[in-house]
């Protein structure tokens, strides 16, 4: 119910919602629910415009991950959702922070492969913004080899687009 109401705009009742999971997390100590639950009032505050407790939400959500609370698939839900909202907001600062920590993270969960395809994505972003054009075709590359499969990822399209993206700032 709350991420049909993110999805479809409505925001405050998605919060709502998000709010209502997050006391049953709490009244049942579900650490995953209890994360998704600060996620999703972080990515409806920010939605809202109200990024300083949106990005609060976040961060409690992003501690609930590196202190190991929640399972692994849980985690690279939170930590692909909480790079993505900063990409958004243009908080390279944090992006880049969070994206050091899911490569780590990533590195210590070899079979989650579609994490770790998104994982280089976001790499590959980040050093193509900071200039660092050469490691960002090779994280784009190295995304696109995992995200190709067995099963593909339509995030495989993400990694097409960086490498375009090279190509264009190249002049090539």
């Amino acid at each position: 119910e709350a991420l049909g109401e993110l999805e479809a705009g409505r925001f405050e009742e998605a919060f709502q919602a998000f709010e209502a999971a997050a006391g049953i997390a709490d009244r049942f100590a579900d650490a995953d629910l209890a994360a998704l639950g600060k996620l999703g009032r972080g990515q409806s505050l920010i939605s809202m415009g109200d990024t300083t407790r949106g990005f609060g939400f976040l961060d409690d959500a992003m501690l609930a991950v590196t202190s190991d609370e929640a399972s692994p698939s849980i985690a690279g839900i939170v930590y692909c959702a909480t790079i993505v909202a900063c990409h958004l907001a243009l908080d390279l600062r944090r992006a880049q922070e969070w994206t050091d920590a899911l490569a780590a993270w990533c590195e210590r969960q070899p079979d989650l492969v579609p994490f770790r395809g998104q994982c280089r994505l976001y790499r590959a972003e980040l050093m193509r913004v900071h200039g660092d054009w050469h490691g960002a075709d090779d994280e784009s590359r190295r995304a696109q080899t995992l995200l190709l499969g067995p099963p593909p990822d339509p995030a495989v399209g993400e990694a097409h687009y960086q490498q375009a993206e090279l190509h264009r700032l190249r002049g090539e």
